[in-house]
């Protein structure tokens, strides 16, 4: 099943998923549960692995200037520019993923026959401007073979997210979802049993009796999730008739499953079901809203912006040039049968009107900012620059709005007429420039007005660089070690959050360079702008390092890195009950009173419990004092009533350089 079957109204699905994104964030990130740091980067077996060298991906290429032999200090060098050290690049030469697995009847015998189509399309807007997208991406489709196995090999492009539907006829239909998968992965699904599909049947109409009418889907959102990495709850729709509103479900997974309705002007909520393995279920939906046939929605779209609810004016004009209707949102009701003129009138934009619009319809406004850039790029001799890349950037008041960047010049695109770009949306913006051989640009804009030509001149620099060497307390290079070169005001919250969760393979939010150490510790970043920066090295949560350089343009900054004093704990957590392991989690805190490092607070970690015996591995932990709290894992509330829902302290546990504490903690005793 294809993603136009799950998600027939892309639009109108993008739009959804990006109201929920602001949503979420003006509300605030919500942490829950974290990734498990063993699973996603052992560091504990790395540090144990000395013979193994650092991925290409993201490799600090450079040798080490002479000062590196002296003893390590945090000392910045200011070194004279005799050359320019390459960067932490990515390796060109592009590798196959692979993704197997094996399908199995209920009865265990082998599935042969399962049709597999794996579909990828375009990720978030950060990574389409990190990475780019392909010229061209093929769709795979692929069966089973008399085993039940399956095995198939790509290169996956790095801006692309990917799904994975497979189908066996009167057998409950699987999902699999990643939102991206890395150039060289295995990913491996396992044994994926199949279950007999049941059927849902019924009838979608209006209060009266009538059929609802035409654009009518049936969906099913089931509780069913697949097994194995990537493993998705089931979303898939089928047509509802538009003269019967008749549908039929096949293939349902048992298990709870919501039955709704959606067309272009109607929502009709539907029943949950107890869907039971190859049961049939007859079940009408009836919808009781304003009527479809008197609905006129105009859906709102920029090139430049995303548009959410509302602009400052909508009118509704009749066929007598009277406006019969005006307001901010985007649909109208209760609209007399007729022809109409849709007019839509808001100083950010250009006027837009489309006439002809009868009441039944849903009509696409695309609109187009009111403003202007009359842009003079020059180098730092006063020379035009022709051949650059260009993105604005919007800064909302009170709100954080994701993406927020916007390409207005694509590398390749011809320069328009007299530097001048039209369509761009007033506002407070920044516009950023690249071009081959210099350090970005960022030229703040206040208050861009509506209807504004706004000329600008951007001076680009050559810029400076930063490189050095990151070591451990024992004078050992930190290999393989991320480390990211950050604006001052970068927040450090979403910094931690993407060092944590996203392992530098994920997006790179405003203003943050990330690069991975080489086998001798050594680090380089090239074209960076002139100004004051923060570099953070990651080596886990619970220890990194942050030091501040400021880059002057035409120089090289050399940085020895000195990370603090390590060790590693680990052991077990007796007394658990076996019901009760995967429910839980350990979080560790710092309890170290002399820490003055943001990074060294506060939650350093959380960790589902690992191994057999409730085995737990900490580290490279910094040296010094940390409490230890097993809790529950959110929405997996653990049954034991020693273990409250906001956790239990276990105790506590003192780090030592160089060495491994074991140490085994019991459940204490409910008060």
């Amino acid at each position: 099943m294809s993603i136009n079957d799950r998600f027939p109204d892309k639009f109108a699905f993008a739009a959804f998923a990006i109201l929920c994104v602001v949503v979420a964030i003006i509300f605030g990130f919500s942490r829950g549960e974290k990734r498990d740091e063993f699973q996603q980067n052992n560091i504990f077996q790395q540090f144990n692995n000395t013979t193994s060298e650092p991925p290409s991906r993201a490799r600090a290429e450079s040798e080490p200037a002479p000062e590196s032999r002296r003893a390590l200090s945090d000392d910045v060098h200011v070194l004279p520019r005799t050359d320019q050290p390459s960067a932490a690049r990515e390796s060109t030469a592009a590798s196959n993923c692979i993704i197997r697995g094996r399908f199995l009847l209920p009865d265990g015998s082998p599935a042969a026959g399962v049709a597999l189509d794996l579909h990828g399309w375009k990720s978030n807007h950060e990574r389409v401007i990190q990475f780019g997208l392909p010229d061209r991406f093929d769709d795979l489709h692929h069966s089973t073979d008399a085993e039940g196995k399956f095995q198939l090999e790509f290169v996956p492009p790095k801006a692309y997210q990917f799904t994975l539907d497979t189908k066996l006829e009167h057998y409950g239909i699987q999902m699999w979802r990643w939102g991206e998968i890395a150039e060289g992965a295995n990913v491996e699904l396992g044994d994926i049993r199949l279950a007999r599909g049941a059927t849902i049947r019924g009838k979608v109409l209006n209060h009266d009796g009538t059929a609802l009418g035409r654009g009518i889907h049936v969906y099913i959102n089931s509780e069913y999730k697949s097994s194995g990495d990537g493993g998705d709850h089931t979303y898939y729709s089928a047509p509802a008739d538009p003269a019967t509103g008749e549908f039929t479900i096949c293939d349902a997974p048992p298990g709870p499953a919501d039955v709704y309705a959606r067309g272009e002007f109607a929502w009709v909520a539907g029943p949950r079901i107890d869907v039971a393995e190859g049961a049939v279920f007859e079940r009408n939906l009836y919808y009781d809203g304003p009527d479809p046939n008197k609905t006129i929605v105009v859906a709102k779209g920029c090139d430049l912006i995303y548009i959410f609810d509302e602009v400052d004016s909508i009118k509704l004009i009749n066929s007598f040039g009277l406006a019969v209707a005006e307001q901010k949102t985007s649909t109208f009701h209760d609209v007399p049968r007729g022809e109409y003129t849709v007019l839509i009138e808001d100083p950010k934009f250009k006027t837009w009107s489309k006439s002809g619009v009868h009441s039944g319809e849903r009509v696409r406004a695309d609109l187009v900012g009111s403003s202007a850039l009359r842009v003079n790029i020059t180098d730092d001799a006063g020379g035009a620059i022709h051949t650059y890349r260009m993105r604005v950037r919007y800064h909302f008041k009170n709100m954080t709005v994701s993406p927020n960047e916007f390409e207005i010049r694509k590398p390749g695109d011809p320069e328009p007429a007299n530097g001048i770009y039209q369509g761009i949306v007033p506002g407070d913006i920044t516009i950023v420039v690249e071009s081959e051989g210099y350090a970005h640009s960022e030229t703040r804009i206040d208050n861009l007005m509506p209807g504004e030509t706004k000329a600008i001149t951007i001076q680009m620099n050559r810029g400076g660089f930063v490189h050095g060497r990151v070591t451990y307390a024992t004078g050992d290079p930190a290999r393989n070690v991320k480390i990211t070169l950050a604006s001052p005001d970068a927040d450090d919250e979403i910094l931690e959050e993407w060092e944590g969760y996203q392992g530098f393979d994920g997006i790179v939010p405003d203003a943050l360079r990330p690069a991975t150490t080489g086998a001798d510790g050594s680090f380089s970043f090239t074209r960076v702008p002139a100004g004051g920066y923060k570099l953070v090295t990651f080596v886990s949560f619970m220890l990194r390092k942050q030091v501040s350089a400021d880059v002057a343009a035409n120089e090289t900054l050399y940085l020895n890195i000195s990370l603090p004093a390590h060790g590693f704990a680990k052991g077990s957590i007796l007394g658990l009950r076996a019901e009760d392991v995967s429910r839980l989690r350990l979080e560790i805190y710092s309890t170290n009173p002399s820490d003055s490092d943001k990074f060294s607070k506060g939650l350093l970690t959380t960790s589902p419990i690992l191994g057999p015996d409730n085995h737990y591995e900490l580290g490279p932990a910094q040296t010094g004092d940390y409490s230890l709290v097993l809790s529950s894992i959110p929405e997996k509330e653990a049954t034991d009533p020693r273990i409250p829902p906001d956790g239990v302290s276990l105790g506590k546990i003192t780090i030592i350089a160089g060495t491994t504490v074991e140490r085994n903690f019991e459940i204490p005793p409910k008060k």
